[in-house]
């Protein structure tokens, strides 16, 4: 007679996970957002009368729970949904520590305020398993060590004035390396033979809030001052 693990292999299970196992009853097993909110409606349960039943099983464990409840050869058939209602190894959002069994003397508490945390009973068969499908409407404690999540969107909306004010700004520096180029265009090599005054228009278009602060030195420019100035202009424009 073959054995639970050589039927689980054959099934389609993996053999890594043959014998793997994970405490099932640990909220900290859960994945977010549901182990903080899971963890919340524990610690606000009026008596502390809140556990998880199964929260986390990994595909062994589901395997050994449907073949519990409809034989080792049936534990991949779908056909076979077992009762309670168990779904397949590697299907389960179990696995995925995505879904928690609820049990204790304030199941009925959690029933009554689950939109509270955000979770809903998502198997009508079975009014103690939990899903985080919901917007919370309580403040959710984070659970210990947790990241908090991502924002769905940013705190500040990009607005259409925000753009229309970006593609302003870049259509004037468009502009300014526009007539930069022209005028290069015009003089050739010429306009590398600079002047105090282009010196300093270049300095103050590179960094107005600079302008006017070069002293005498910088201004006696060579044609390697001039060109390092004007690679950082179109180098600011570039991008």
């Amino acid at each position: 007679m073959a054995t639970l693990a050589e039927t689980f292999v054959r099934l389609g299970g993996r053999p890594g996970d043959v014998g793997r196992t994970a405490d099932s009853h640990s909220v900290g097993a859960l994945a977010e957002p549901l182990r903080s909110r899971i963890y919340t409606a524990m610690h606000d349960a009026p008596t502390g009368g809140l556990s998880v039943s199964s929260g986390y099983r990994t595909p062994w464990q589901q395997f050994l729970l449907r073949a519990e409840r409809v034989g080792a050869s049936r534990a991949f058939n779908r056909a076979y949904p077992g009762y309670p209602r168990t779904a397949i190894p590697y299907s389960s959002e179990h696995q995925k520590g995505l879904a928690a069994d609820m049990g204790g003397r304030e199941l009925q508490w959690l029933i009554d305020h689950e939109r509270d945390y955000g979770l809903e009973r998502t198997v009508s068969s079975e009014r103690w398993h939990f899903e985080a499908t919901r917007t919370p409407t309580r403040r959710i404690i984070p659970y210990p060590g947790s990241r908090p999540a991502p924002p769905a969107e940013p705190e500040e909306p990009f607005t259409v004035a925000q753009y229309e004010q970006i593609m302003s700004e870049l259509q004037e520096i468009r502009e300014a390396l526009s007539r930069i180029g022209t005028r290069q265009k015009e003089q050739g090599e010429d306009w590398l033979a600079p002047t105090r005054k282009d010196v300093r228009e270049m300095h103050d278009y590179m960094d107005p809030t600079a302008a006017g602060d070069l002293d005498d030195d910088r201004l006696r420019p060579t044609t390697k001052r001039v060109r390092e100035i004007w690679e950082k202009v179109v180098g600011q424009g570039g991008g």
